[in-house]
């Protein structure tokens, strides 16, 4: 299985192409929810890379997506320089799958 990257941010692509992983550079919002959707029917992809700004942008979508879709991972990574509060990972934990640490 082939992970894929949705940015909207030129760093993020640049970095994960470093380490192996396609993706895309999308700044529009109705064209980041065609591109997940395509790449969602992909075989080959399992895992769907979002950054923050993409997934700011769809949020309402990606979480629709996620509670029905059973073989494939959608996941986020923060834009370069974001920063995320203490306690993000917590949190993070929680909503994805309802345990509280």
């Amino acid at each position: 299985m082939k992970s894929f990257l949705i940015s909207d941010d030129l760093d993020t692509l640049m970095g994960l192409r470093l380490s192996g992983i396609a993706g895309e550079l999308v700044q529009d919002r109705d064209k980041a929810l065609e591109l997940l959707e395509r790449k969602l029917a992909d075989p080959e992809i399992g895992i769907v890379v979002l950054s923050s700004g993409v997934l700011h942008k769809i949020e309402k979508e990606v979480m629709a997506i996620k509670l029905k879709e059973k073989k494939k991972m959608i996941v986020e990574v923060p834009a370069v320089g974001g920063k995320y509060d203490s306690g993000y990972i917590t949190r993070y934990i929680r909503d994805s799958i309802g345990i509280k640490l």
